[in-house]
């Protein structure tokens, strides 16, 4: 019952042929995203939208349920996931006084027997120190593995688990759709994965995967995605609306 798989996973860039010809009529600094459609194998989609208060993202809507966005000042401090207005997982992010998430956690709020926690020390060299917990709802205090984060021009390039499991991230030279989102920067390395802030991840290598992941994009004239392709277990593509 892991919907989450944290928030960015949801909208994961794996798109194809589309054109939004609003999208040219905006300058890059305030380009918004606001809807995604995404189309798999089986011809079934799955449309999400976005909704906004100023550039803070306050609510995300798929065909399922919803995400509802709490910030604090202009950090993301909780997203709570509902389908038929009933709460089903909850996640927690907290911060240090440099604005640098410390712990995140994430929890089902139905099946109560299952939670996760996540704490990050940041060291000297630029790399991030992780411990992987799990648990309960309310208390997370099995520590499961650990990993270090490493880092190139902002975006997350490694992350290596202490079961030796390492994922490698490569980018292109374009502008993520979130990249105006507030906030959404701080955490572009949570819940085991790492997802891209200012560019868009084209490829995903898993050191213990038979297939890896690489999506390719079309993009508007502020270079934006409009459409892409992922080609991993199974092709999936999309299209890209912004405001």
């Amino acid at each position: 019952m892991k919907k989450l798989l944290y928030l960015f996973s949801a909208v994961a860039l794996t798109l194809t042929s589309c054109s939004n010809d609003e999208d040219s009529n905006n300058s890059s600094s305030s380009v918004l995203l606001t809807k995604i459609i995404e189309t798999f194998e089986d011809n079934s989609t799955l449309t999400t939208e976005f909704q906004y208060s100023g550039t803070k993202l306050v609510r995300m809507t798929d065909d399922d349920g919803r995400f509802e966005f709490t910030y604090t000042n202009d950090l993301i401090t909780q997203v709570k996931y509902y389908e038929s207005n009933t709460l089903l997982q909850t996640e927690t992010y907290q911060y240090d006084g440099n604005g640098k998430v410390t712990t995140y956690i994430l929890i089902d709020n139905i099946d109560t027997d299952w939670g996760n926690k996540e704490t990050y020390t940041y060291n000297a060299n630029g790399s991030v120190s992780v411990n992987y917990y799990s648990g309960d709802a309310f208390s997370q205090t099995n520590l499961d593995r650990t990993a270090t984060i490493t880092f190139s021009n902002g975006e997350v390039n490694q992350i290596s688990f202490s079961d030796g499991k390492t994922i490698t991230y490569s980018y292109d030279d374009k502008n993520n759709p979130f990249k105006n989102v507030t906030g959404f920067d701080k955490i572009n390395f949570c819940n085991q994965e790492g997802t891209g802030v200012l560019r868009n991840i084209i490829q995903e290598d898993d050191s213990t995967d038979f297939e890896d992941i690489s999506t390719t994009y079309t993009y508007n004239s502020n270079d934006y995605p409009v459409t892409s392709t992922e080609t991993g277990f199974e092709v999936t593509t999309a299209q890209y609306f912004y405001n």
